[in-house]
C-alpha cells in the first residue's frame, strides 16, 4: 500500500480524537434594570444587565452548563426554543409546567448536550413580572 493512503486511515482514524466536544460553561445573572423608552422609564428582567441577553455558542455534541442566579423579587426559569432536550426535558424553561421556578436568591444549573441539531435557536426568561420579560435571544450552534 502507498504511504499516502497510510496517512490518510491514519488521519481519518485520528481525527475524532482531535474534533472533541466541548463543556461549554456561561452564568446567568437575572437582575432588574432600568430602562428608557420613548422618554418612560420602566425597570425590566435583564440577563447579565443586559437586554436581549448574551448570545450563546456552542456546536453539536457539546455539553452547556448555564448556572442562572436570579436576583430578582420573582420566581424566574428559562425557556430554550428549539433545543432537543433528550433526557433533559425537566429544564425546558417554563416554571410550572416542566420545572419549578428559580426563587429568588437562588440558582439553578441547566445542563443539555446539543445533539443532531445546527442552526440558530432562541432563549428567553420566564418571570412572574407584571412587566415585559425577557426578549428572545440567540444560541448559535454549529
Amino acid at each position: 500500500m502507498d504511504s499516502w493512503v497510510r496517512v490518510l486511515i491514519l488521519v481519518a482514524c485520528l481525527y475524532p480524537v482531535f474534533v472533541e466536544c466541548k463543556v461549554r460553561r456561561y452564568q446567568f445573572n437575572v437582575v432588574m434594570k432600568n430602562t428608557i423608552r420613548l422618554c418612560s422609564t420602566k425597570s425590566i428582567v435583564t440577563v447579565n444587565g443586559k437586554f436581549p441577553g448574551p448570545t450563546l455558542y456552542a456546536r453539536e455534541d457539546d455539553t452547556v452548563l448555564i448556572r442562572v442566579i436570579n436576583r430578582v423579587k420573582y420566581n424566574v426559569s428559562i425557556h430554550w426554543h428549539g433545543v432537543r432536550q433528550l433526557q433533559t426535558g425537566w429544564s425546558d424553561g417554563p416554571a410550572y409546567i416542566t420545572q419549578c421556578p428559580i426563587q429568588p436568591g437562588h440558582s439553578y444549573v441547566y445542563n443539555f448536550t446539543l445533539t443532531g441539531q445546527r442552526g440558530t435557536l432562541l432563549w428567553h426568561a420566564h418571570s412572574m413580572v407584571k412587566s415585559p420579560s425577557m426578549a428572545p435571544s440567540s444560541f448559535y450552534l454549529s
